[in-house]
């Protein structure tokens, strides 16, 4: 090809390049928006008019594709629901996270209470011995008590007569005598509030017992040590 040949065809090219460089965009390039008007109609148009900016809208081409949608702006009731709705998250995650810290310091706690009942006991038997021993224990403090009450009774009858004696005889009764069945009575008092709470302790023995037993079975039988306490 000679250089004129070539050159021609430089120049060619050249006004190719520029014819492609000038064609106006793709019309479908420009966008349009289009919105809903109060009467529910659907308009379009190059810009949303100001009523309408926070109701939402679309941006769409010439060839009716949809590239953009503006969703509405929320109204202040939605705004507080919203809010609401996080705050009733952010709690139950409070909540949950909570319900499992606890799982996790009880599950600790029930570890701890279940190697010791199989530490201290190698059967079962072994437990109710030990817990037949503090009821025998306390019974016999009941009855020491018992014991020391039924002479109180009797100090707190003389002292009865006594001043019965001394109001036959139409003396007053002496503040002695009244002093003394005044603290032969705060003693029957105390004694027999000592009494109730043994029989309460008993009563609270008991319930332990019975808990250590069921646990101690259900380890026994192959229960997980730390698992959920079954009633």
């Amino acid at each position: 090809m000679s250089i004129v040949s070539r050159l021609y065809l430089s120049l060619a090219q050249l006004g190719v390049a520029s014819t492609l460089i000038c064609v106006p965009p793709n019309a479908d390039a420009a966008r349009i928006k289009c919105w809903t008007n109060k009467e529910g109609v659907r308009e379009c148009g190059n810009v949303v008019p100001p009523e309408y900016v926070q109701k939402g809208h679309e941006e769409v081409t010439k060839s009716g594709v949809t590239v953009k949608t503006q969703k509405r702006a929320m109204t202040a009731e939605e705004k507080a629901e919203r809010a609401a709705q996080k705050d009733a998250d952010r709690q139950a995650a409070l909540k949950a996270d909570k319900a499992a810290r606890q799982e996790r310091r009880r599950r600790v706690e029930q570890t701890t209470v279940d190697r010791a009942l199989l530490g201290l006991y190698v059967a079962e038997k072994d437990l109710t011995l030990v817990h037949e021993r503090k009821v025998v224990a306390i019974k016999a403090t009941i009855k020491h008590r018992r014991s020391h009450i039924n002479k109180l009774d009797q100090q707190l009858g003389q002292f009865h007569k006594q001043a019965a004696n001394q109001e036959r005889t139409g003396q007053k009764v002496s503040e002695k005598t009244l002093d003394n069945i005044d603290d032969v009575q705060r003693q029957i008092d105390v004694s027999e509030l000592f009494i109730r709470k043994r029989y309460q302790e008993m009563e609270k023995l008991d319930g332990e017992y019975r808990k250590d037993l069921a646990r101690y079975k259900y380890l026994k039988a192959g229960g997980q040590v730390g698992g959920p306490v079954t009633s």
